[in-house]
């Protein structure tokens, strides 16, 4: 029954069918269960479909009932695994139901110490890095947080690029959490440099097969941390001038503020030499050529009437 469930889930393609499938048996639902139809809903939903489900009671309570299983697994006799809980976490952070849930956080996080790193799979490592920056407990957590980033780097060619993006915003969004009594300053670690610069070195590789919006987030992450990559812009310049039609408004703002940012021209490849030359005509000013000239004529008055009066009247051909 609980392998048909999970088959049943993930093999639906709409957030309202997977609630429908599960409203009437939330009570009966395992941490694995709640972890996997959180984890399904938010993969599938949209903003406004998200709303929808936090407006759902029987989504509130399943939602309870992981942040339960997670504020439970730090004292609890039975070990949850770091799989399940991070990506229950995710889901809840996905879903913006996780603010202000210290206790949640705390029990993932030591789930995952309990785990050696090596065991975790990428995905859950991308995931790991996004849910704490989105509960805002990267600070707490920040040498949990470190270990994943470095292990992470070597990985990133075996994760999605939309993954990457969100561990990218994950580093981003923690190191601009500013510490308790502190200002807001960016204070790049070597390990989260790493992991940039191997996310560049895929994208200066792949460039031509990512989307228009990854380009623009790609720029923006680079950008937020104050890591200059002078190559990684050059190449994804062009794309972006090229598909910048594919851009929202927002999105090709913060393309063109990373690469003012870094004093980078956002400008097209130059064409350099070529063995075709274009004679072009004219200067775009004046015409090319002098205009046709039209033979003169004169104008001949129009022939007068036997006995009609000339034009004016009377009084006019006296004076004359």
């Amino acid at each position: 029954a609980t392998t048909d469930l999970v088959t049943k889930v993930e093999g639906l393609t709409s957030a309202f069918d997977v609630v429908k499938l599960v409203q009437d048996r939330v009570e009966q639902l395992t941490a694995t269960h709640q972890a996997v139809v959180l984890f399904q809903i938010a993969q599938l939903a949209g903003n406004k479909a998200r709303a929808e489900v936090r407006a759902n009671k029987s989504m509130l309570r399943l939602a309870d009932r992981m942040k339960q299983t997670l504020r439970t697994a730090k004292t609890s006799s039975v070990l949850l695994p770091a799989r399940v809980a991070i990506k229950g976490l995710y889901a809840l952070a996905k879903l913006d139901m996780v603010g202000g849930e210290r206790a949640a956080c705390e029990g993932c996080a030591a789930a995952c110490q309990r785990t050696p790193l090596c065991e975790v799979d990428s995905r859950s490592l991308t995931m790991f890095i996004f849910a704490m920056a989105k509960s805002g407990m990267s600070r707490e957590h920040k040498q949990l947080l470190g270990q994943f980033v470095a292990e992470l780097k070597p990985r990133t060619r075996e994760v999605e690029f939309d993954n990457l993006l969100e561990a990218m915003w994950g580093v981003c969004t923690s190191m601009t959490q500013p510490a308790e009594g502190q200002r807001s300053m960016v204070r790049t670690e070597s390990c989260e440099e790493a992991l940039f610069n191997a996310v560049a070195e895929r994208a200066v590789l792949h460039a031509a097969s990512l989307e228009p919006r990854q380009l623009s987030d790609i720029v923006h992450n680079f950008a937020q941390i104050g890591l200059r990559h002078t190559q990684l812009f050059n190449v994804l310049s062009e794309r972006i001038l090229k598909n910048q039609h594919k851009l929202t408004a927002d999105q090709m703002l913060k393309a063109v503020k990373a690469y003012q940012r870094f004093g980078i021209a956002l400008r097209e490849a130059p064409q350099g030499f070529t063995d075709t030359a274009i004679i072009a005509k004219g200067d775009f000013i004046r015409p090319s050529d002098k205009p046709p000239a039209k033979k003169f004529r004169y104008e001949r008055p129009p022939p007068l009437a036997f006995g009609a009066e000339p034009q004016g009247g009377l009084n006019q051909g006296k004076a004359q």
